[in-house]
């Protein structure tokens, strides 16, 4: 079904994690096969650890970019909304479901992102001073090469799946940032094909005048100071959207 797809490649609907199965290493004895073991095992861990700091580090440039737009975008946008009282219900109703359909994207991003930096969920295996501790601990240079091979082959492949959850959430927040970028683009070409559509003429003013008995008449005439007043009870003054003004009378 399509939305399920959806909500999966969003991240809304996620798999279960596997636990990892530990392997188990057969010691070598042969001193400089064990030796190329652990070197090779060494760089792997070394990449790993790489790995999971350039991870961590573009999840959280992706939470300040996305927490940018997002900032920029809940601020100005339901601004440009408010305008649109008046155009088509129809098209307020799906304007604001796009609106909210990229909020939701950006959030939902931030979400994702803000996963790797929660790390009582990404408990890493490092190597323990048991090793050398124990009672039954490598009593020669063979044998403790091949028990910190042993370590090594044990937390890599957690480590590793650690690493891959991480990267999965990095991949998430980066769809569902590019999807509320579509988004908002569209939103904002609707936003500008629909203005062209608003342009209406603004309803003219119109002022009623009654008591002319209680207004004050003022004249430059200072010859006369007798003043006619005009014998009607209401006057209709109407401003129209050019600036000319029209006097009706009422009566």
């Amino acid at each position: 079904m399509f939305i399920q797809k959806y909500l999966k490649y969003i991240g809304l609907v996620k798999d279960e994690p596997q636990d990892v199965k530990a392997k188990t290493y057969t010691s070598s004895k042969d001193k400089d096969t064990a030796l190329r073991y652990l070197y090779y095992l060494k760089e792997l861990d070394h990449n790993q650890r790489e790995r999971g700091t350039t991870i961590e580090n573009k999840n959280s440039l992706m939470i300040g970019q996305v927490s940018i737009v997002t900032s920029i975008f809940a601020l100005f946008i339901p601004l440009l909304v408010n305008k649109f009282n008046e155009i088509n219900i129809y098209l307020l109703v799906g304007l604001s479901f796009i609106f909210l359909l990229v909020l939701g994207h950006y959030l939902l991003s931030i979400i994702h992102a803000i996963q790797t930096l929660l790390i009582n969920k990404y408990p890493y295996k490092t190597r323990s001073v048991i090793t050398i501790t124990k009672e039954d601990r490598a009593d020669d240079e063979l044998s403790f090469i091949n028990a910190e091979i042993s370590d090594l082959v044990s937390l890599l492949d957690h480590n590793r799946e650690m690493n891959n959850r991480k990267g999965e959430n990095l991949i998430l927040a980066a769809r569902c940032f590019l999807i509320a970028n579509i988004g908002f683009a569209t939103l904002t070409f609707f936003i500008i094909i629909s203005a062209f559509f608003m342009r209406h003429e603004p309803n003219p003013i119109e002022i009623k005048v009654t008591n002319f008995e209680d207004l004050k008449y003022m004249s430059t005439d200072t010859t006369s100071t007798n003043i006619n007043r005009p014998a009607i009870d209401t006057l209709k003054v109407e401003i129209d959207s050019t600036g000319n003004v029209n006097v009706f009378n009422d009566n």
